[in-house]
């Protein structure tokens, strides 16, 4: 069901928001082989109980959601981002979202599954969508199928219908890479869009929390609230010019242009799936949007690598100092534990934890920080005036470099393609926005779903 579906079902008596929430928490034990779900509010039927009582108000009254186990709840539930290590973390106050999904009157029935530490543990073989803490994420295609990652959990319990809607975070990919292999929505907002307070940390200049769902009303209801903002969207498509990108530029190092052959491979693929890019773009045509063909010179990856591995170190260690309660309360002592306790913590290792902690400061003073903060800031220029010299207000690639968008902190969205596959995984279009025009993708959600 959709967030109408139940809020109207609500407001007829057909149902209460008990038996909502219980109906959830039987999915989850329904799909409990997907292991989606890394842990359950004991409180939930309690809140949901209160909420019966209580006068309907709230856009997300009423409504159960999962959101992923790196966002803090003050309650009983952990927050652990998937790691052993942080088993026993319950936040000492919630994060700002969470406030506002509670002011909502949103039921939070659990926290999602995910890769662990949002997929900045190791470089080794950490398949997407495993945490020590809740084990592997399985698709709803079959264990086959990767689940991408990290906001695993979030993407399967739409795809499953556990819940209509969910949270996941991104630093880059980890909200429309794990949406578009569920075959669900999934919107990356405009970093800074929606407070990333409370969220245990990868990057804080590119971390963001989004939304995922079924469809682009929920979407557009949850991102609503994430944000505390109302969205105009456009009426019609009338009047809306979308770029088609059908390749993109090799990366740039040092102003060269160099070889890629994730891009090449993605080329593959785009020529081998070209005919449901197409009908996407006839449903574009047919809503009266202008499609405008670009070249993609101005659209470039950038090395984000340089950036988390300066930020990640202050970030968690002021996280865990703000809102932690667990007796790792340092990424050193996170390494040691890891390290004691190898068995069940490190199946994949810690390279990149051990990275961090021995290899940086810690206080963002090292010039090759302040180099990638510039290189940041001109790949978000550079974006924004390539929007602007070819006048459009989207941007839809056939083969989407996530990074040049997760760099410039642009959003983000992935649609799922109707009956369209690759690799046995579900083909999503993506689509870039300009700066703080998430109505303009939302729209295209709605749309296009």
């Amino acid at each position: 069901m959709t967030i109408q579906e139940m809020k109207k079902r609500i407001a007829n008596n057909q149902t209460t928001i008990t038996q909502l929430t219980q109906e959830a928490l039987d999915l989850i034990e329904q799909h409990a082989n997907l292991n989606a779900v890394i842990e359950t509010n004991p409180d939930a039927l309690a809140i949901a109980k209160q909420l019966d009582q209580l006068p309907h108000q709230g856009s997300l009254y009423g409504i159960p959601i999962l959101i992923k186990d790196n966002i803090s709840t003050a309650d009983k539930m952990k927050t652990s981002t998937g790691s052993v290590a942080l088993a026993d973390n319950i936040a000492i106050k919630d994060a700002p979202i969470v406030m506002r999904l509670r002011e909502a009157g949103a039921v939070i029935i659990g926290k999602a599954n995910l890769t662990e530490f949002s997929n900045y543990m190791t470089d080794g073989d950490m398949p997407n969508g495993y945490s020590s803490r809740g084990g592997q994420t399985i698709s709803t295609f079959g264990e086959q199928v990767d689940p991408s990652g990290s906001s695993s959990g979030s993407a399967v319990a739409v795809a499953a219908g556990i819940v209509p809607i969910t949270i996941g975070t991104e630093t880059c990919g980890s909200i429309v890479s794990p949406a578009q292999n569920a075959g669900v929505l999934g919107l990356k907002p405009t970093i800074g869009a929606v407070p990333n307070a409370g969220i245990i940390p990868i990057s804080t200049t590119l971390d963001v929390a989004g939304p995922m769902a079924k469809t682009g009303e929920d979407l557009h209801v949850l991102f609503e609230v994430m944000s505390d903002q109302k969205l105009e969207l456009p009426a019609t498509l009338e009047g809306v010019r979308i770029g088609i990108v059908r390749e993109l530029a090799p990366t740039t190092k040092n102003g060269n242009i160099e070889a890629n052959e994730k891009l090449e491979g993605l080329a593959l693929e785009a020529v081998k799936n070209e005919p449901h890019y197409k009908k996407i773009v006839n449903k574009l045509k047919s809503a009266g949007a202008t499609i405008v063909e670009l070249e993609p010179h101005g659209i470039y990856s950038s090395p984000i690598y340089p950036l988390i591995f300066h930020e990640f170190k202050p970030a968690i260690n002021a996280y865990l100092t703000e809102y932690g309660s667990t007796k790792q309360d340092t990424l050193a002592k996170i390494v040691e534990y890891n390290q004691e306790h190898a068995d069940v913590a490190l199946k994949y290792g810690q390279s990149l934890l051990i990275e961090a902690e021995e290899k940086t400061i810690g206080d963002l003073s090292e010039e090759a920080y302040q180099e990638a903060l510039a290189q940041q800031k001109e790949a978000a220029s550079r974006l924004a005036a390539f929007f602007e010299q070819n006048e459009v207000d989207a941007i839809f690639s056939f083969i989407l470099d996530i990074e040049a968008s997760c760099f410039a902190g642009n959003p983000t969205l992935t649609v799922p393609i109707a009956g369209a596959k690759t690799k046995e995984s579900p083909l999503g279009a993506f689509f870039i926005g300009k700066y703080n025009e998430e109505a303009i993708l939302i729209k295209l959600a709605k749309e296009l779903v």
